[in-house]
Parts: C-alpha cells; structure tokens; sequence
C-alpha cells in the first residue's frame, strides 16, 4: 500500500467517526430535550392542580351554585341541605379564624381612649 493509500484510509476513517460523535452528540440532545419537555410538563400539571384547588379545601362551590343545582334537579333536597350546611359551616369557621386574628391583633395593640 503506498502511503497516499493509507491517508485516504486514515481520513475515511476519521470521517466515519465524526460522523458517528455527530450522530452520539444528536441523540443525547433529543433525549435530553425530550426530558426536559417532561420535567416541564410535571411541573405545569402539579401548579395547575395546585391553583384550581380552593383555599379551604373545599369544593369549591358556593351556596348559590347548589341553588341552582337543586332546581335543575342536579341535586336532591338531601345533598343540597348537607352540602348547604357544610358550605356555611365552613365560612362561618374561617369567619371565626379571621376574628380570633383580630381579637389577638387588638389583644397586642390596645386603643388608645382618653
């Protein structure tokens, strides 16, 4: 073999192995592109979720939202009394929280009278 012969042998060769570092190189981008896409997806569900929960924990409907629901027959007159009494229960619970604040901020603050 001359030694022309074994250049064009020895630079086949290297083409073939950048080819095959390019093709290395791709697939480890589209993997981690692709994982990345899921990790964005896991944490666009998980505040989605944590947004459209309501504060109380509840389920999220007002009294009004039963009215409506018990006339359009969504609702028996059991269901709607009991999710009533657990919708005011709930406010009325929160209302308490909120004074036991107030209560505790005036507790630390008393008004100046004269």
């Amino acid at each position: 073999m001359t030694v022309t012969a074994l250049t064009n042998l020895a630079q086949g060769s290297s083409v073939q192995q950048a080819q095959s570092d390019i093709l290395w190189w791709l697939g480890v981008i589209v993997v981690a592109a692709v994982a990345l896409a899921l990790i964005a997806l896991a944490i666009r569900k998980a505040v989605n979720r944590a947004s459209q929960t309501p504060m109380g924990g509840g389920v999220g409907f007002t009294i009004s939202d039963l009215r409506r629901m018990h006339e359009q027959g969504e609702l028996t007159d059991e269901e709607f009394e009991n999710a009533k009494k657990l919708i005011t229960a709930r406010s009325r619970a929160a209302m308490g929280a909120d004074d036991d604040q107030k209560s505790d901020e005036s507790d630390k603050n008393p008004p100046s009278g004269g």
